[in-house]
């Protein structure tokens, strides 16, 4: 879709009532599934990321790298420095343009080599295109030996060796990783397999996992539809309050 100008993600959300099944809101799910994957993201470096980060390198410049980046302000304040890499060179200019007021605070250091990107970087971030035969462009020799790698793109920019020989693999749901890898397109070549995951997000925040912050430590998180709905809510939820919104009559 860059190609014509439109967004790699859109579509309609619609949220139902739970007990009757009516309609209660139509929302835009582009702008619903960008900003909790930002905070997905944000969530992943508040438990696994060191506080004292200074230097993130951002590997895809679009919609999700760039609330992405915003996510990481809030959880990583001594943060300084971004690197910044996309196959696409516009796409820096771009991303420096609709950034630098939100982060006034760092420098955007433009790399056209994305190992130049992540060497010596804190955090890592991911956020291309998911592809069904993906170019992972990122491998361990790239990166520190303490480093939080943060996946928004399913397996398209890690090598399996990043995400598999680290101190720590966690994924935002167990049982959908799983399923999706079980079809055997997704999470290949070197991937986790059951046994090699740490834990899930939600066994993170629930406390029956602790945080890792040393050594390569992976977040790969896919996206989870309860969480839209969950997001949908309270959106919702903070619509009524403001009067927001257009009512239709159904």
């Amino acid at each position: 879709n860059l190609q014509k100008k439109l967004p790699y993600n859109n579509g309609v959300f619609i949220l139902n009532d739970v007990e009757t099944g009516v309609v209660k809101a139509i929302m835009d799910c582009n702008w619903m599934t960008t900003w909790r994957t930002g905070a997905a993201a944000g969530l992943g470096a508040r438990y696994f990321a060191d506080p004292a980060t200074e230097v993130v390198a951002v590997a895809g410049l679009g919609t999700i790298g760039k609330i992405t980046l915003r996510a990481f302000k809030e959880v990583l304040p001594a943060m300084k420095t971004v690197k910044l890499y996309d196959p696409v060179p516009e796409q820096a200019e771009r991303y420096i343009e609709a950034m630098k007021g939100i982060c006034p605070n760092v420098e955007f250091v433009v790399c056209t080599d994305v190992k130049k990107a992540c060497e010596d970087a804190d955090v890592v971030t991911t956020c291309a295109p998911i592809l069904e035969n993906p170019n992972r462009i990122i491998t361990a020799d790239m990166l520190k030996k303490d480093v939080f790698c943060m996946t928004s793109d399913y397996d398209s920019t890690f090598a399996g060796e990043v995400v598999n020989k680290g101190s720590a693999f966690v994924c935002d749901n167990r049982n959908q990783y799983l399923w999706t890898q079980g079809h055997g397109v997704y999470f290949q070549n070197g991937y986790p397999l059951a046994e090699e995951i740490y834990a899930d997000m939600g066994e993170v925040v629930a406390g029956k996992a602790q945080p890792v912050r040393t050594g390569r430590r992976t977040c790969l998180f896919m996206g989870i539809a309860s969480h839209d709905v969950m997001t949908a809510k309270l959106i919702l939820k903070k619509a009524a309050v403001k009067n927001a919104g257009t009512m239709l009559k159904l």
